[in-house]
């Protein structure tokens, strides 16, 4: 349940941004430059069967920045868009809890329990479909 309301509220607080803001976050996002270029050379295919790079694609944006600019939350995710057509889907998640000083090495009568400083340190984000995002050339 507190992951749903982080994710509620990470959303609202985005939601909230400037666009010019937002703009600056997506493009950090997808690793863009002020004009919209990847500043990545290509996107790396590894071949782990042959334990090698076996190819490496270049890639330009294929999408109007501009209609990813507002946020929902389903659950533990946000997604960046609309529900029927977004890019990026973040999960919500903490690492070591909303709690400190728990440490399994202690005995339980000395832990010194205090409010977690970083409790909102781990977003894991994904592109379900990275070539509605990116034209990716041989």
């Amino acid at each position: 349940m507190m992951c749903e309301h982080l994710a509620k509220e990470a959303s609202k607080s985005w939601n909230c941004m400037t666009k010019e803001d937002k703009e600056k976050s997506l493009r950090k996002f997808l690793d863009l430059d002020n004009r919209l270029t990847p500043n990545a050379n290509g996107i790396i295919y590894w071949n782990k069967n042959k334990n090698c790079i076996e190819k490496i694609y270049k890639w330009e944006l294929n999408i109007n920045i501009e209609d990813y600019l507002d946020s929902y939350s389903d659950g533990i995710y946000i997604y960046h868009g609309t529900e029927d057509n977004y890019i990026l889907k973040t999960q919500t998640k903490y690492n070591n809890g909303i709690i400190e000083g728990m440490s399994k090495n202690e005995n339980l009568e000395e832990w010194d329990l205090k409010k977690s400083k970083s409790y909102m340190s781990s977003w894991n984000v994904n592109a379900p479909d990275l070539t509605k995002i990116t034209e990716i050339r041989l």
